[in-house]
């Protein structure tokens, strides 16, 4: 595509007062573009944050490797009219806020072809937008939250500042996605992405279950709400995560463990059965457990293709034998000791990852300036016309082959942005009949009723595969590899999650799909990597959490490790999928070649690099992070407080005295209002007892209200209805209505990023089973009817499941 800058041409003007803007920074300075970190003349104040790591916080040196830093004060007209310098010759400029709320310096700015994001927690409009926030209050907000711990205690949160990150991953998804319409047009945007959005869109099921099936998700501690066991279990030296959710993974787990045939014994026969036998199953297995060390456990599950998996502490990741073997862990350039970093999200062919230690204040790269490049003044106007009614992705072919739904929600996103996907199941790929009992179990079916082609009706499929159409290939018969390879040489992405086995073993590998053709970008999504030791272990997100760290983090005081309501490896998996196949396919459009691209997408590591300041201070204190509940490393109180009513929450941060001030006055305890932070640290109990005693007399939305009309940073625990119906996203038009010939009309999520001239449009719903065999052959491939019918002749292609 004419007109697509290089990666190390482009600039990127970053003021981000929040780990969502450094983040996304830090992805565009990785990959070799510019990054220019504007900082006031006192530093950014995450400078003084964490533990002590050359001459900076651990989670400014994280989050700001190889940028550059600029020093300009913003309050007076000088420095406005240096930073317009700076914008003159950006390509983008990243603004972030956290607690919030922001007040863009650069939405005035004017400048041809300058690219604006703009990630809050609750977005530039809207009735929450001048809300404050923080890490668990941003967990409150989308939900994640009130399905995390104990049913019988209060919610737990999740690890570190995850809303941020993934609010970063779409901020980068965002300006790349936007990068490609300047090409072909020579205009800049704006890019709206909030905290809250982000979470709520990156739900596995929780709204569905509502709209769909009138159910509320709710809290059920270590355990997964629709299967079993998908949980972590302790023994005899620690926890292991275990996912055996379907039957046969199930049975073998029973074999292995030597407590009966599953088959026997209908309480156990399926996932959904033995969630609602979960306490006796769990007892059957108790003394196996106990018996067996963490290693003795993971070797005999994944010897019996059984996802199992430790869930070690950070220090353990740090000497982990794998990272170790696939050179994962990585110290800045021209540094020989001290913590070691995490490396990139996801490896690129021919693109390099580069890691700089953070700049000091000031300390600009000789290199950052000299080769910026204008906006480019040439437009493709066809393109861009098709980018401003389909999206900025209009006339990009994605096929997908993924599973689950880390990979579809990859492919969602790209398709949401306008691209092609074809999405290509196997003639088994989906279930021909479903159980009443699972129908139940699940609530994922309209009206709680399989009904008839039930196959295409389920909910969760239908809000990941919206924007695609459907082929149906089973690419081990030869008909239907030579139908994919001719798909491949028409195509641009492929992307899959299987282990690294099946594509070569199917003899289409990288090395093959890139003879087919040169300029594909391939995409795999392995739970740990295309080499290394664990290669060929068996990975689902929920065990993939707890091997990369998280779940050491999480948990209440007194407790174990803890995992997310939400399987929070798959989202993770999919935003940096999305991101990878984005950054890709940018270096082929500015290479004069057009070549290609190999992407591996490691979701072990993906998971600890959002988690990298947790690990650099894990490393400078030597000792784990302590299991803290809801309290916060350095303010005081936080918490989640009871309000009135049926499992109704509050959470509140106090972040400053001004804060504590208000939370005083709001709640009839000025008598404490002077207590400094020390003090409040220690007397923590006694605070969270007044506190709640104050919130449970009150509806929980109506305190939320209440204290951030007085600026306290404090949010309300959403359920699903109260997400569905939440005013905010509904003012935001962040649920669309989308009709399905099967299943009828219900509101999904929509994309979480806000693009002003070229936004996500939804095309189509979801697509039936082998909906779309004769229309993509016609007229992708141009094969005529004979050819066709013969291929269904054969079973190659199909529109009811035969599985």
């Amino acid at each position: 595509m004419s007109g697509v800058k290089p990666f190390e041409s482009l600039v990127i003007v970053e003021l981000a007062g929040s780990v969502a803007g450094a983040y996304a920074g830090k992805l565009f300075a990785g990959f070799g573009a510019t990054v220019l970190k504007v900082e006031p003349p006192g530093g950014d104040p995450m400078r003084a944050v964490g533990e002590p790591l050359d001459g900076m916080g651990t989670p400014f040196a994280y989050l700001n490797t190889s940028k550059s830093s600029v020093v300009i004060d913003l309050s007076d007209a000088p420095g406005r009219v240096e930073l317009g310098a700076l914008l003159q010759r950006a390509d983008a400029v990243i603004e972030s806020a956290s607690p919030g709320p922001l007040a863009p310096v650069t939405r005035d700015m004017e400048f041809r072809g300058l690219i604006k994001a703009f990630v809050s927690p609750f977005g530039l409009t809207g009735p929450y937008a001048d809300y404050r926030s923080t890490s668990l209050a941003d967990f409150a907000a989308g939900g994640q939250l009130y399905l995390t711990g104990e049913p019988d205690r209060e919610p737990v949160q999740g690890a570190g500042p995850q809303a941020e990150y993934a609010a970063g991953l779409h901020a980068f998804i965002g300006i790349l996605a936007a990068l490609r319409y300047r090409a072909a047009s020579g205009e800049g945007q704006e890019i709206d992405v909030s905290h809250m959005e982000t979470m709520v869109s990156l739900h596995q099921w929780t709204s569905v279950r509502w709209t769909h099936g009138g159910k509320i998700q709710r809290r059920i501690g270590n355990r997964y709400d629709t299967l079993h066991p998908v949980t972590l279990y302790g023994c005899k030296d620690g926890f292991v995560a275990v996912s055996a959710s379907t039957e046969d993974q199930g049975e073998r787990l029973m074999a292995v463990a030597g407590v009966g045939d599953m088959h026997n014994d209908p309480r156990f026969r399926g996932g959904s059965a033995r969630l609602v036998n979960s306490e006796a199953f769990d007892a059957l297995l108790a003394p196996w457990l106990t018996e067996h060390t963490v290693a003795e456990l993971v070797e005999i599950g994944q010897t019996a293709r059984i996802p199992v998996a430790p869930a070690p502490g950070l220090l353990e990741l740090v000497a982990d034998p794998h990272l170790a073997a696939r050179g994962f862990w990585q110290r800045p350039e021209g540094v020989t000791n001290g913590p070691r970093y995490p490396g990139p999200p996801f490896r690129i062919s021919g693109m390099p990852w580069r890691l700089r230690r953070a700049p000091d204040l000031g300390e600009e790269d000789a290199k950052a300036g000299p080769d910026a490049t204008p906006a480019p003044e040439q437009s493709d106007e066809q393109l861009a016309a098709a980018a401003r009614s389909a999206g900025p992705l209009a006339g990009v072919r994605v096929l997908d082959l993924s599973r689950v739904w880390a990979g579809p929600l990859a492919c969602r996103i790209l398709g949401d942005l306008g691209a092609d996907v074809i999405r290509i199941e196997p003639t088994w790929g989906r279930p021909r009949q479903v159980t009443e009992q699972a129908v139940q179990v699940t609530g994922r079916y309209p009206n709680n009723e399989a009904g008839e082609r039930s196959w295409n009706r389920e909910g969760m499929a239908n809000k990941f595969n919206r924007n695609k159409r459907a082929i149906t290939l089973n690419l081990d018969r030869p008909e239907a590899k030579a139908v994919f390879e001719q798909l491949v040489a028409v195509s641009d992405v492929v992307i899959e999650n299987y282990s690294p086995r099946v594509m070569p073993q199917l003899g289409l590998g990288y090395e093959r799909l890139r003879e087919i053709n040169p300029a594909i970008v391939y995409t795999g999504m392995p739970g740990y990597g295309w080499d290394g030791p664990y290669r060929d272990w068996v990975a689902y997100g929920t065990t993939l959490e707890p091997h990369a760290g998280l779940s050491s983090m999480m948990g209440y005081p007194d407790s174990g490790p803890y995992k997310s309501g939400v399987a929070w490896a798959d989202p993770v998996a999919g935003m940096h999928a999305a991101s990878a196949v984005l950054v890709a396919l940018h270096d082929r459009a500015a290479r004069p070649d057009g070549q290609g691209h190999a992407v591996e997408l490691a979701q072990f590591e993906g998971m600890m690099c959002l988690a990298g300041q947790e690990f650099l201070a894990a490393q400078v204190r030597g000792r784990e992070p302590e299991r803290r509940g809801n309290r916060h490393e350095t303010w005081a109180p936080q918490g989640v407080y009871r309000c009135a009513g049926d499992d109704r929450w509050i959470a509140i941060s106090i972040t400053d005295s001004a804060d504590w001030q208000a939370l005083c006055r709001v709640t009839g305890l000025e008598r404490l209002s002077n207590l400094g932070l020390a003090e409040r640290r220690g007397r923590h109990d006694e605070i969270d007892g007044l506190i709640e005693a104050w919130t449970t007399g009150r509806d929980h939305v109506d305190a939320m209200e209440l204290l951030q009309d007085t600026g306290v940073p404090a949010i309300a625990l959403f359920d699903a209805r109260e997400l569905v119906e939440n005013p905010h996203l509904r003012a935001r038009g962040f649920w669309k209505p989308i009709t399905h010939p099967d299943s009828g009309t219900y509101d999904f999520p929509g994309l979480a990023i806000a693009l002003s001239l070229t936004p996500a449009t939804i095309r189509r719903p979801a697509p039936g089973f082998g909906q779309h065999n004769r229309e993509v052959l016609a007229e992708v491939l141009a094969m005529d009817d004979t050819a066709i019918d013969a291929l269904f002749a054969a079973g190659i292609l199909v529109d009811i499941p035969d599985g």
